[in-house]
């Protein structure tokens, strides 16, 4: 196995679902789907069919802020690196807890030219934050 071939197969090697946006450089929010990786496929539940050539909206979930989405808008709209946590949901319906990872990837004359977003499930690390801030609470009673 050649150095060439893990680069372009690197996303069958990984755990972190991913997803390929482009750009659009008339609006930075929008993130249409161009590529995702089998991990994302067994996270969220999507087929190819159900979200390339989609925006990236059919992620959003109920329980998503309009203060966080308003966030999220203006980081795009800035072109700028950023991690977001977030309750998203699955194609089934489900939600859950992830940390969303957002890069812009630039041509060499400077231009965004896609995004690449990797998707980690953080569900465990929540309820332990709500946990702990749950016993915290009795312990001052």
């Amino acid at each position: 196995m050649d150095i060439e071939n893990i680069i372009g197969n690197v996303g069958s090697y990984t755990n972190e679902a991913i997803l390929i946006a482009d750009a659009d450089v008339s609006d930075g929010a929008v993130l249409t789907i161009r590529w995702i990786n089998d991990a994302f496929r067994n996270l969220l539940g999507y087929a190819d069919s159900d979200v390339i050539g989609k925006t990236a909206r059919v992620l959003g979930g109920p329980a998503t802020s309009p203060g966080t989405h308003a966030e999220i808008i203006s980081r795009l709209e800035a072109w700028e690196a950023f991690s977001k946590d977030l309750n998203i949901v699955t194609h089934g319906g489900t939600q859950f807890w992830a940390q969303l990872s957002f890069q812009p990837l630039r041509t060499d004359g400077g231009t965004v030219a896609y995004w690449i977003c990797l998707i980690r499930d953080i569900s465990a690390r929540q309820a332990a934050a709500a946990l702990l801030i749950d016993l915290s609470l009795l312990a001052r009673t």
